[in-house]
């Protein structure tokens, strides 16, 4: 896809097992210089090592790491051979470069949660920020509201592809987050909960 990149390499030891209706995988997975740029919202997960293993139906994370720019370190779960696979990861922050683009940049430290199940992601946690610069974009010429229809138009529903997001996020700002753009300069600081059930409003 335009603007992302993936890289590495995998080496696994497999064996195949069960039945056609119900496969088993079963061996170890390993990952060396994993690499996820996606540019379009400045995520960069670059130097991965990955230490996992498949039994049965499942894919055990024992570690995963990334560290070019601080470190982010996990461990979970995936459910395998389901229309819509269960997750469940564990993720830990140090200083890592969560955004890295010009005009948006953000270094995390904590611990969070992110949790897929039966086509609902629940992202919980406790982070704070250690440094970061988030520019608003230049005020733009008017636009049409999304619930007008232009006659000719193709109509693009993506509806159906998203699914429900349920939060609770605590974020502490700290004293190094800067805010600007359009005349404005400020520092931000105190503290966020972003609460919203799934599919809920925010």
């Amino acid at each position: 896809k335009a603007g992302m990149e993936l890289s590495g390499s995998l080496d696994a030891t497999l064996q195949l097992g069960g039945t056609l209706s119900s496969p088993t995988l079963d061996g170890p997975l390993l990952g060396r210089d994993l690499r996820f740029v996606e540019r379009r919202n400045g995520i960069r997960l670059e130097q991965g090592q990955l230490q996992a293993r498949l039994a049965g139906q499942q894919l055990l994370i024992d570690s995963l790491r990334f560290g070019k720019q601080g470190e982010l370190t996990g461990s979970g779960r995936i459910d395998l051979f389901q229309a819509t696979p269960d997750v469940l990861l564990l993720l830990d922050f140090k200083r890592f470069a969560a955004l890295e683009r010009p005009g948006r940049r953000l270094l995390l430290s904590g611990r969070s949660r992110v949790e897929v199940k039966q086509r609902v992601v629940t992202l919980s946690g406790n982070l704070a920020v250690d440094e970061g610069r988030i520019d608003i974009p230049k005020l733009g010429g008017p636009r049409l509201s999304d619930d007008v229809v232009v006659l000719g138009r193709e109509v693009v529903d993506d509806a159906g592809n998203r699914w429900p997001l349920a939060l609770d996020l605590r974020i502490v700002l700290g004293d190094q987050l800067r805010f600007g753009g359009n005349g404005l300069e400020a520092w931000l600081g105190g503290e966020v909960r972003l609460l919203a059930e799934q599919g809920g409003t925010l």
